[in-house]
């Protein structure tokens, strides 16, 4: 029988090879594939459930490479010292990140879980030219500075309320806060993940902010 394998060199296969001559006979067979939809599990014959996963970490072999540059061994049975073998394993911040955005987003654009969200609210002020609204935003901005929440602070003057709005389904901060004449002396509150909006005090804002970090 003659057959193809690996040369344990990039690029390279071995032609020819054959059991008890170039390697010994193995004790057991096995047929191995790649699963896909349809296929059947043998011991089953039940069809496979296949789904698609994201890769957050990494694990390392490390071999010897760092006991050996630091001379960390281990004493075995026998009273010999050997090299100690090592492995790490990783868990990647961009990853997650990308994992996240894949998981919490719409049509629209991401919807940051409130626990890794970058901001706590995106404050929107609208009508910005009027001195009276414009007063008003950044009166409400400093206030909650002041109560330690997170705050992203769109006070754009030629931008549209449309693009405005836009920027903040994007960006996807959980909660947008919205000063302008139409919200008066109460402010407009809408979560990102919910269609519609309320007009609030400010004192039920500060209740629906209460801390959950």
């Amino acid at each position: 029988m003659n057959f193809e394998t690996g040369a344990n060199k990039t690029n390279y296969h071995s032609l020819n090879v054959n059991f008890g001559r170039d390697l010994p006979l193995p004790e057991k067979f096995y047929d191995i594939k790649v699963a896909k939809k349809g296929d059947l599990n043998p011991d089953t014959n039940e069809e496979y459930e296949v789904f698609s996963a994201s890769e957050v970490g990494n694990i390392f072999p490390l071999y010897t490479k760092f006991s050996e540059a630091f001379d960390y061994k281990f004493t075995d049975r026998d009273g010999k010292e050997k090299p100690i073998y090592m492995g790490c394993y990783g868990i990647g911040s961009s990853r997650i990140m990308g994992i996240i955005v894949e998981k919490f987003h719409d049509e629209k654009g991401i919807i940051w879980p409130e626990s890794v969200a970058p901001y706590r609210v995106h404050l929107v002020g609208l009508d910005l030219k009027d001195d009276t609204v414009n007063k008003k935003v950044f009166d409400l901005y400093n206030k909650l500075l002041e109560q330690n929440i997170e705050v992203l602070f769109d006070d754009r003057i030629e931008v549209t309320s449309g693009e405005k709005f836009s920027d903040a389904d994007l960006i996807g901060i959980p909660v947008r806060l919205v000063v302008s004449k139409r919200s008066g002396d109460k402010v407009e509150y809408k979560r990102r993940d919910k269609k519609d909006s309320e007009l609030i005090t400010y004192e039920e804002l500060l209740q629906k902010l209460t801390p959950t970090r």
